[in-house]
């Protein structure tokens, strides 16, 4: 019994290490997307310039002689690739030795990690704030927050649009609801961002998805509040639009909800429709990319 006991041990031990090793190397990816090497291959080529000057000064020599051994002694990797190569020793280690060497396999981790750490912290404030945690995104997100508040409460824009356009009560609406997935739409994404910098995994690429994630929100929220007072999509109407026409002005709450829900859940909502028109859903969900990292939490 003893012995199955620590078979299984050993098995969870070895199941725990190959997911470290999954969110390390997406650690390290991001951060090379992300450009967070460009200085550690500059710091190593300024290093081998130095080494070729240790012949003409000895002392020098010697301090750079004494910082190798450290850093030898250490087995910390010096740059990204070297740190690729110690992820795949590990990973090779774990399915050829069937996790006789778990020892040898959590330092070489920990070395990653600390040299994944390392890189992070060698990075200026100005650096970290829009490489890893996204945030200029942020800054965007809530200038355009504060802009659609201050349009809407304060210089009360939807006065003079149904001064100018004269809107019917199905136009208020379609308005109220384009704002509310407009809105809806800038939440999400500020909740995008800071979970992807919470758990490292924010990208810099994925700046236009945010920049244009809350027209997309408020666009298929007209489009839906749309296709619900025209009746196309007759099974999630609400009781209201369904009622005499003086009850459906004076309760247009539902339309609201319907709308607010699927810009906040804008992703899910263009899959939705996709499916109801007979095509595959092609926009990915990043809960489901990061389901790894849930531990981390």
């Amino acid at each position: 019994m003893p012995m199955v006991g620590n078979a299984k041990s050993t098995d969870d031990k070895i199941k725990e290490l190959k997911e470290d090793i999954e969110i390390l190397d997406l650690w390290l990816t991001v951060a090379s997307e992300n450009g967070v090497f460009n200085k550690c291959n500059s710091n190593q080529q300024q290093c081998n310039s130095n080494q070729q000057q240790c012949n003409s000064n000895q002392q020098q020599c010697n301090s750079n002689q004494q910082q190798c051994n450290s850093n030898q002694q250490q087995k910390i990797p010096r740059n990204f690739e070297e740190a690729q190569t110690c992820l795949k020793q590990v990973w090779d280690n774990l399915y050829k030795t069937k996790g006789e060497d778990i020892g040898y396999c959590e330092t070489t981790l920990s070395n990653v990690l600390e040299f994944y750490n390392r890189q992070i912290e060698s990075l200026g404030r100005r650096k970290r704030f829009y490489m890893i945690y996204g945030g200029h995104i942020l800054l965007y997100l809530l200038g355009l927050l504060a802009a659609v508040v201050f349009a809407t409460l304060v210089y009360n824009i939807q006065d003079h649009i149904f001064n100018v356009v004269r809107l019917s009560n199905y136009g208020e609406i379609l308005y109220n609801s384009t704002v509310l997935g407009f809105i809806a739409g800038i939440f999400r994404s500020m909740y995008n961002v800071i979970h992807e910098a919470r758990v490292r995994v924010f990208r810099r690429a994925s700046w236009p998805e945010y920049v244009a994630a809350p027209f997309i929100a408020g666009i298929l929220a007209f489009v839906i509040a749309l296709a619900i007072i025209a009746g196309l999509l007759t099974g999630i109407q609400p009781v209201s639009v369904q009622q005499p026409q003086q009850q459906q002005q004076q309760n247009p709450y539902g339309i609201y909800v319907i709308a607010l829900a699927s810009g906040l859940f804008w992703n899910k909502s263009i899959n939705i429709l996709r499916k109801l028109l007979g095509e595959e859903p092609e926009i990915e969900e990043k809960e489901g990319k990061l389901s790894l990292l849930n531990r981390l939490r």
